[in-house]
């Protein structure tokens, strides 16, 4: 899942990479960067992993700079992003976002998640209710990891019953190696 920002301001762009076979954070990505240099690091990560582009899919949310970002992974890398059935891409509004967060909450809470991030970790703690029933980091702090982790959620809860096990192992492949976190200098 990809929460997308401008690579200038407070906000950081991030990707979080959930295993289909497990309740697992597998890698993350968190960066100040421009977004054509999200989206190619983004690529290059699927295309480590993969070892070709039509493997996987990455979840980008469609808001702000998340269409520059879809832009540049389907045209200048050949990336499959995902769509809803309606042919959408990732929406995060007032019906989506207290969906993920809650089903998020609650795989945390029940501990039927493994987060290896403590970036992440760090911003769960945060991340609270305002007075109007909203979700929001505390003010000053961010929370890109948390909502980038939602979408990817969302996005493994969406593709997991459409597919028999040995179709997404076919379709996904399996991971050769766990990245905790990726070295965004490379």
């Amino acid at each position: 899942g990809c929460d997308t920002a401008s690579g200038s301001g407070a906000d950081y762009s991030v990707m979080q990479v959930v295993s289909l076979d497990g309740m697992e954070q597998i890698a993350e990505l968190r960066a100040q960067i421009p977004t054509d240099v999200f989206a190619a690091k983004i690529a290059a990560y699927i295309n480590g992993i993969a070892g070709i582009t039509s493997n996987y899919i990455a979840a980008v949310e469609y808001e702000k700079y998340g269409a520059t970002v879809i832009w540049e992974l389907e045209k200048t890398h050949g990336i499959k992003v995902f769509k809803t059935d309606k042919g959408k891409y990732w929406e995060t509004d007032s019906i989506t976002k207290p969906m993920m967060i809650m089903d998020m909450e609650e795989l945390i809470r029940k501990d039927k998640i493994i987060i290896n991030s403590e970036t992440l970790y760090n911003e769960c703690f945060i991340y609270n209710y305002d007075d109007k029933g909203s979700t929001n980091a505390a003010p000053s702090y961010n929370d890109d990891s948390i909502i980038s982790l939602a979408i990817a959620l969302q996005m493994r809860k969406s593709i997991r019953p459409r597919f028999t096990a040995t179709e997404l192992e076919v379709f996904y492949g399996a991971p050769k190696t766990r990245h905790n976190e990726m070295d965004i200098e490379k």
